[in-house]
């Protein structure tokens, strides 16, 4: 019995061993571009999540964690320079949280990474057990669309 007690715990540090190394890896931070936002919000991807923080004022922001796997819907609206990207989360239908003027780029960046992490947990892939060295290239194949891209 101690025997059991000793390995389930083992595999949940290795779990969350796991978690915390794939929280750890940044894939991409941007942010949106001062003169057109003057509290430039900020958005970072790790593997497990997207964090969208909201500086509305001096000293202050609004953070939204959003797991990979709560994701629904991803969108991008694009003009020559500046994008919008949109995310729809799981149980907030038709409410978008909306992060503007982030350079057109990196929108289409954020994109194909979120989008190829959703399509890699809805298959049973662990992006964490993956070390590989073209890791993020991987990811932003798997979420190219064939259209646009």
């Amino acid at each position: 019995m101690m025997k059991d007690i000793f390995f389930s715990s083992a595999s949940n540090n290795e779990k969350l061993d796991m978690l915390l190394k794939g929280s750890q890896r940044i894939l991409l931070k941007a942010s949106s571009v001062f003169p057109f936002d003057f509290f430039p919000d900020e958005l970072t991807i790790d593997e497990n999540k997207v964090n969208i923080i909201f500086h509305p004022f001096f000293f202050s922001k609004d953070v939204h964690s959003i797991m990979i796997e709560m994701i629904r819907d991803i969108e991008v609206e694009t003009g020559p320079f500046l994008a919008v990207l949109k995310l729809v989360p799981d149980g907030y239908p038709g409410h978008a949280l909306e992060l503007r003027y982030l350079k057109r780029n990196d929108a289409l960046k954020a994109r194909r990474i979120i989008e190829g992490l959703m399509v890699a947990r809805r298959h049973g892939i662990d992006p964490s057990k993956l070390d590989s060295p073209d890791f993020l290239k991987q990811i932003e194949t798997l979420g190219k669309t064939s259209l646009t891209e």
